[in-house]
């Protein structure tokens, strides 16, 4: 079963405020709506995180080589 963040834990998982990340990450993970409840997969986020994180000064994927 798919595993999914409340926008709040998903914040917190990226280290950003909730308006930065919803901001940030709104237009490249999908997010869910249930009832009045916006869900990101988490797999997602980590994807997204993984691709835009900066290790000395290498983007994305590149960082991890």
């Amino acid at each position: 079963m798919e595993e999914y963040l409340t926008i709040d834990e998903a914040a917190r998982v990226s280290r950003m405020s909730r308006s930065s990340f919803y901001d940030h990450v709104r237009r490249s993970i999908p997010i869910v709506v249930v009832g009045r409840r916006r869900l990101v997969r988490r797999r997602d986020l980590e994807r997204w995180l993984e691709e835009h994180i900066v290790i000395g000064g290498v983007q994305g994927a590149a960082a991890n080589r």
